[in-house]
């Protein structure tokens, strides 16, 4: 037959092979050598063929376990006998069958072992890929970590300035308020030294005053006093001829005026002193009280021929204390005779406007020097009195009780004076109703 001869066989291997290379587009060198080198190794007879029954029947059994076990590669070469042995036994068919069950099988293997190697590429780089992410994970933690860290270091810094700055203002605050009350204390300090100086000027001033007045009481008041008692003694010896004793009487007359003038104003002053000032304010005629004063010093006034000339005109109502504003006219008037000389003018007026009414007492007497000037309504005592033009003296506190009462009566007054020339005394005080 034709198959038994070797070359035969050989051309039939071939072809089946090269049928199993067109139906998998790839031929199986190693399946074909060793399919070759059975082939080779089994051209025998055909009488002589039945142990490719008994391989079959073998590797039938070996492909069940194989299948059983799971087992790709007890399954190839399984298959790979079955393909050969029936390719042995001219069974082409089955041959054909089973080489391609047997290259389907080696493909799988092949890729499967594909897909593992590209599996395990995958998995290498999900592995770093993962490994990354850990990294960048780790880095995003750290920076989150330092950001938490920054955070808190910033807010305790942040706290820390915000307490700083609380105590420098509770600081400034506390100094400013301990500032205030020391320059409370220091205000009041200085208050009270001012006070303290003011009172010691006051008692100084008083004392001076006080000095002036036993002045006054020792010699100013015991002078005429004595003076009188003298004259009444040469009176009662009957040596004094009545013209004598006429001139004597009017001198008399004089020296009590003053003396009276200036005890009153001795005993206002001490009262003004002791109790203050109680000013008791009601509408009063000024003319009329000026009228009174005029008459009790019209005397005095023609003992040195003085002409008194008081231009009221009608009624000049004033709201003032009616005792205050006769000590006020009662020195202004007796000044104005002690200061002019013989056969002067003493001219009393008035003037107003919307809200005073102001009384205006002028002579033409000696005037007022300019040292003293700076020294009226602020000085008394012997300091600012002076002897008049009849030799005349006083106790240097009229002027000072003028201003005082003038103030009380809610008052001012202003003096006009040149040396030699006389001087006007102006006395402001409000008009009634």
């Amino acid at each position: 037959m034709l198959f038994n001869k070797p070359l035969t066989r050989c051309l039939c291997i071939l072809l089946l092979n090269l049928a199993c290379f067109a139906g998998s587009a790839k031929p199986v060198e190693e399946s074909f050598i060793k399919s070759y080198s059975l082939n080779a190794a089994i051209e025998k007879p055909v009488d002589q063929q039945s142990p490719y029954d008994k391989a079959i029947i073998d590797a039938k059994k070996s492909l069940s376990q194989a299948q059983k076990n799971n087992s790709q590669t007890d399954k190839i070469q399984a298959l790979a006998t079955l393909a050969k042995s029936y390719a042995a036994k001219n069974d082409f068919k089955q041959a054909y069958y089973y080489q391609v069950q047997f290259k389907n099988a080696s493909d799988s293997i092949s890729n499967n072992a594909k897909n593992s190697e590209v599996n395990s590429l995958r998995l290498k780089q999900q592995q770093e890929d993962n490994a990354r992410l850990v990294n960048e994970i780790k880095i995003k933690e750290q920076s989150i970590a330092f950001s938490r860290k920054l955070f808190w270091i910033r807010n305790i810094l942040a706290t820390i300035v915000v307490i700083f700055i609380v105590i420098i203002v509770r600081s400034n605050r506390q100094k400013t308020g301990l500032n205030k009350v020391l320059q409370k204390q220091n205000a009041d300090i200085a208050a009270q030294k001012a006070e303290i100086t003011k009172q010691k000027e006051t008692l100084h001033q008083l004392n001076h005053t006080k000095d002036q007045l036993f002045s006054v009481i020792s010699h100013d008041l015991r002078s005429p006093f004595a003076a009188i008692l003298q004259a009444m003694d040469d009176m009662k010896t009957g040596s004094l001829t009545a013209d004598e004793q006429k001139e004597i009487m009017n001198a008399f007359y004089q020296q009590l005026s003053l003396v009276t003038m200036m005890v009153n104003n001795l005993l206002v002053w001490a009262g003004s002193q002791q109790s203050g000032n109680k000013t008791q304010l009601a509408t009063i005629d000024a003319a009329d009280v000026i009228d009174e004063i005029i008459a009790i010093s019209n005397f005095l006034a023609k003992s040195k021929r003085i002409s008194l000339n008081h231009a009221h005109g009608t009624g000049k109502p004033v709201l003032a204390d009616s005792n205050h504003l006769k000590i006020i006219f009662n020195n202004l008037i007796g000044n104005a005779i002690k200061f002019t000389p013989h056969g002067g003018t003493i001219e009393i007026s008035y003037t107003d406007d919307a809200d005073y009414q102001a009384i205006h007492v002028k002579d033409n007497g000696i005037g007022i020097l300019p040292q003293k000037m700076e020294k009226l309504f602020k000085v008394t005592g012997k300091d600012i009195s002076g002897y008049g033009t009849n030799n005349e003296t006083g106790a240097g506190i009229g002027l000072g009780l003028i201003k005082q009462f003038v103030d009380a009566n809610n008052g001012r007054i202003e003096v006009k004076s040149q040396p030699g020339e006389g001087a006007e005394f102006i006395v402001y005080l409000e008009k009634a109703g």
